[in-house]
């Protein structure tokens, strides 16, 4: 969610107070440093595209200010408590001034009546002598008219803070419940998911590539590699790419081999273990936003992991790798080639490291007679069985593939995604026909486990697989052994070689673990970044700029709603506030994920309100 927005009037009051109550209780725990109480707060409550992490905008709903003195923080929930202690401090006092007041009117009264009773007995007494008397003119008769008791009226109770008005446009309206009830191969939601509307993020409409036609790609270029029909019936040694210019047009579709029922349900093992299919993973494309234009969009939390190393490397290309780097913001064209080129170089990646290095093959995963998938329509007509698979022998083929028929990966709602995981799998263990698993597992310090993690989280994994081809659980150089005691002990794989993407973590800001050199100092200065359960990307704009003293990093996060980019002066002097090294300041965990390859840097927003 965008630090400037406000939740919209579809969640309802009770949608804005669940996801304020959220923050607050974050925030609460990050101040205090509850590190073990945090994380699993957020296990059992993982974030999502409506989570606010927004002091500033926790501020204008709450009708709060950020601003302390003596340059110190309080939580909002210290301020709200604090709030309605004082509130409440002041009614007790009005109410103890009230009773005060009270009992000294009654008290008075009682005076006043006594002295009016007094004041009657003299008066008759008076009017008796009167008769013998005669009255003189001066006399005066000194009665008083006991006045009028006054009801004390007890002071308005302060007003506790409350909620703003619920505001248009920013929060997405949380789904209801719904069962598709597809048979177990099909890309079905589980029981407790549904698939996002469309008006849950910003409309992206314009990042949208144009509708395919049906004419053939102009013949520009060849590639130069042989694409291969897997039934063994087609060959095609020099199939027509499209230029750049024309990358909207479909190119022609080789038939490949259907996938097969049993490496599908394989394959979904490999994903879901024997958990159900999630909407978020089935129904993501890689599509951009409307807002920062290099940036992809997560549609629902979840396959961060994959969108943000998909993500470092479309950066890759956009700045370092095509010729004329460094513009990020380009045109619809520019990131299709970028997303192409990113896709490519991940498969190629993983081809390279596996079983056969030097004739490395690509397997890739299109949908039937190159159609765009799109959502509920796709899923009741295809499933993961029907995938159709090609098989390439450079990457400038693969990438040539998919800028042809961006379609299949670049639709909002389609299976973009999963069919580049499927592709990651089958090129891992080099076949269609046979693949031996293990190739794949036997990376794993738990060969068992699923790539998709409880909550729908990514693993760690897949994270490394698609950073650096190889599927190890840890990120430390090399490898480490553990003795068994008697028996024979464990080998725990760690990075092998420098990555070109690197690798940051929160976790070890808390000593969880730590991050080796491989992957904290890759060959560029672009980072997929791991915080609060969550894969986001940080990185240079240019090769050379962190060797300076004082450099900017720029962040972004695929399922924050960013309106702007976020830049980072980071400030390696060593000059780091002592506010900040006691822990007075509420720290963005970016910053202290920065100081674990930066120590003592410190960090500036320049104006952008830090994320929690």
């Amino acid at each position: 969610m965008s630090p400037t927005q406000n939740p919209s009037p579809e969640g309802g009051m009770a949608t804005e107070v669940e996801l304020l109550s959220q923050a607050l209780l974050r925030e609460y725990m990050h101040k205090k440093g509850y590190k073990a109480t945090w994380a699993r707060y957020d296990d059992e409550e993982p974030r999502t595209a409506q989570t606010i992490s927004s002091r500033k905008q926790m501020a204008s709903l709450l009708g709060l200010t950020t601003e302390q003195s003596a340059g110190k923080y309080k939580t909002f929930m210290e301020m709200i408590v604090e709030a309605r202690l004082q509130t409440y401090a002041s009614q007790q006092t009005a109410g103890e001034h009230l009773a005060t007041e009270q009992a000294s009117t009654t008290e008075k009264e009682k005076k006043l009546k006594k002295k009016a009773k007094t004041a009657e007995g003299t008066t008759g007494k008076k009017k008796k002598a009167a008769k013998t008397e005669p009255v003189s003119p001066l006399a005066v008769d000194d009665t008083e008219e006991p006045p009028l008791a006054v009801q004390a009226t007890p002071p308005a109770a302060a007003p506790a803070p409350a909620l703003d008005p619920v505001r248009k446009g920013t929060v997405r309206a949380v789904p209801e419940k719904s069962s598709w009830g597809l048979s177990d191969l099909s890309l079905s939601a589980s029981d407790d998911e549904a698939p996002a509307d469309g008006h849950w993020r910003k409309d992206a409409a314009a990042a949208q590539a144009p509708a395919a036609s049906n004419g053939p790609a102009p013949a520009t270029d060849l590639v130069e590699s042989l694409v291969e029909d897997l039934d063994g019936e087609t060959e095609v040694k020099k199939s027509q790419a499209q230029s750049p210019a024309a990358s909207h047009v479909a190119a022609p579709m080789v038939s490949g081999t259907a996938l097969g029922t049993e490496v599908g349900r394989q394959i979904k093992r490999m994903l879901f273990g024997d958990r159900p299919w999630r909407t978020s993973w089935v129904q993501q494309g890689f599509f951009w936003s409307s807002e920062v234009s290099y940036g992809l969009v997560q549609r629902e939390g979840g396959p961060c992991g994959p969108l943000a190393v998909v993500q470092a490397y479309l950066l890759k290309d956009l700045l370092f790798d095509a010729p004329g780097t460094g513009a990020v913001d380009v045109p619809t064209p520019r990131l299709e080639e970028a997303l192409a080129s990113a896709l490519a170089a991940i498969l190629w990646t993983i081809a390279t490291h596996g079983p056969w290095p030097k004739s490395p093959t690509v397997f890739l995963a299109t949908v039937p007679g190159g159609q765009p998938p799109t959502g509920a329509n796709f899923k009741q007509s295809c499933s993961l069985e029907d995938f159709r698979v090609l098989s390439f022998t450079s990457e400038k083929a693969v990438r040539a593939y998919i800028l042809a028929n961006s379609l299949q990966f670049t639709a909002e709602k389609g299976n973009g995604l999963l069919l580049f995981l499927t592709s990651t799998f089958l090129t891992k263990v080099g076949s269609v026909r046979n693949p031996d698993w293990t190739l794949l597992t036997r990376e794993m310090d738990s060969p068992q486990q699923s790539f998709i993690v409880e909550h729908g989280y990514s693993s760690q994994e897949l994270v490394n697989l698609l950073i650096h081809g190889h599927a190890v659980s840890n990120v430390f150089d090399g490898t480490t052994e553990l003795s068994g005691g008697e028996g024979p002990g464990m080998a725990l794989k760690g990075v092998a070689e420098r990555a070109k993407i690197g690798y940051l973590s929160l976790h070890e800001h808390y000593d969880y673990l730590r991050v080796g050199e491989n992957l904290k100092s890759p060959h560029l200065p672009l980072w997929v970044v791991c915080s609060e359960s969550h894969f986001t990307v940080l990185f240079a704009k240019q090769r050379q700029a962190i060797q300076g003293v004082k450099f900017d990093l720029h962040y972004y996060d695929q399922l924050g709603m960013q309106d702007e980019e976020i830049r980072l002066t980071v400030d390696t002097s060593g000059q780091m506030t002592p506010s900040v090294q006691d822990g007075d300041e509420l720290t963005p965990p970016i910053d202290q994920v920065i100081r674990t390859k930066w120590k003592g840097a410190t960090i500036n927003w320049n104006d952008t309100d830090p994320l929690l």
